[in-house]
């Protein structure tokens, strides 16, 4: 007998942002996930929090932005 998939959620109280991408990116960034011991939610954040940064101490950030 196979045992029910018990889904467990984490409160959170931060805002959800919900994204496609590609196949192969989400299985790349599972197995990353993985190695580092993280989930793969707080793994995207870790990534992004360094992009944004990257920008800001290069000054990329504050550039005007043209519509």
């Amino acid at each position: 007998m196979i045992a029910p998939k018990i889904k467990t959620t984490v409160p959170s109280k931060l805002p959800k942002v919900t994204f496609y991408l590609p196949e192969q990116l989400r299985i790349d960034l599972e197995k990353l996930a993985k190695i580092r011991r993280r989930s793969m939610s707080n793994l995207i954040v870790v990534l992004l929090e360094n992009e944004v940064k990257q920008a800001k101490d290069s000054g990329e950030f504050y550039q005007e932005i043209e519509y």
